[in-house]
């Protein structure tokens, strides 16, 4: 089979799969959603069980045969809502990430770049013509090492930084054991409303937050000076039993949405999903996983792929409830 000819997600899931499994059966399992999440794996579950309970309202009587998927985040236009979430480690290593990058530019995408990443990756970035590329850094204690990456995004042509937030404590990987723990241990730290403005303060790019999942640190991220938060669990691989990303957007919708911008990502896995966080008030969604195994399975062509059958499911069911542009979706096609 090439590179673009999966007809479903699905099958490029197996196909990473397949893959992956040849170097490690649990890091197969892990990107493919067979076991993956933090100790018992609930955080993960209830992710996609909270998208699953949404059902969506049919609307055939509407007249809308074309519809608009465009859309701007913090600055940069977009053509689908979806954009591809960080992604660390063995993944999409190095210089490889060019791929995930340049997918996204063929899209007409973001690409949010995963930290750690060597620097001369990063470096080589710069030489990609066209991109919509942003890094998001890990809540590191060394300011100065902060302030380097940031200039370093700046310097590479990144239209968008932030930090991770919920990295902090570790991430409970269990293909990497103990790796995230020890990195928590040594470089990265908890921060207070007054260190991440001291923070944001590092760069003039505009300034995403991720890992919030409550309307106090959602407020608190508005006050620090943030220009945009990403409402995420880290794919339940950060608290076990942690709410789901799509339980927790209405409230934090209401309470920030109309002060800064508000994005998700967590279980993302079809049309139906962003559709329906974009109901709850997401202006976007990312996806981490589905990007692995759309890079897996056929590298910069595949994720393209992925890209393009995410969108197109989108369009169908947007077609399907009667809605005319992903920027103004009503809550009430929500059963």
């Amino acid at each position: 089979m090439s590179k673009t000819e999966f007809q479903s997600i699905e099958e490029i899931r197996l196909r990473a799969f397949d893959i992956l499994k040849e170097k490690s059966l649990e890091t197969a399992q892990n990107y493919c959603d067979i076991r993956s999440g933090a100790e018992t794996g609930a955080s993960f579950r209830r992710s996609r069980q909270a998208l699953d309970e949404l059902s969506l309202r049919t609307r055939l009587l509407h007249g809308v045969n074309a519809v608009d998927t465009t859309t701007t985040i913090l600055g940069t236009p977009l053509t689908t809502p979806v954009l591809t979430a960080p992604i660390a480690g063995t993944a999409v290593p190095g210089k490889a990430y060019a791929e995930v990058i340049q997918a996204c530019a063929r899209v007409g995408t973001l690409c949010i770049v995963g930290y750690p990443q060597p620097r001369e990756a990063i470096r080589s970035f710069a030489d990609i013509e066209e991109k919509k590329m942003g890094w998001i850094i890990k809540p590191l204690k060394d300011l100065k090492e902060l302030k380097s990456c940031y200039q370093l995004a700046e310097e590479v042509g990144c239209v968008v930084t932030g930090m991770d937030l919920d990295s902090a404590a570790g991430l409970h990987s269990g293909y990497i054991p103990g790796l995230m723990d020890e990195l928590a241990k040594t470089h990265w730290s908890f921060k207070t409303v007054d260190d991440l403005k001291a923070i944001r303060d590092l760069t003039s790019l505009p300034f995403i937050v991720k890992g919030i999942m409550s309307v106090d640190d959602a407020e608190k991220c508005v006050e620090a000076g943030a220009d945009a938060i990403i409402v995420s669990n880290h794919a339940g691989y950060a608290l076990d039993c942690a709410e789901a990303p799509i339980d927790v957007l209405p409230e934090i919708v209401d309470a920030v949405g109309r002060k800064i911008e508000v994005l998700m990502d967590g279980g993302i896995r079809h049309g139906t999903d962003i559709l329906k966080s974009l109901a709850f008030g997401a202006k976007a969604v990312l996806v981490g996983r589905p990007t692995v195994w759309g890079f897996t399975a056929g590298g910069e062509d595949g994720v393209v792929r992925l890209l393009e059958l995410l969108t197109s499911e989108l369009v169908r069911a947007m077609k399907l409830t009667g809605v005319a542009d992903i920027k103004d979706v009503p809550v009430g096609i929500l059963a």
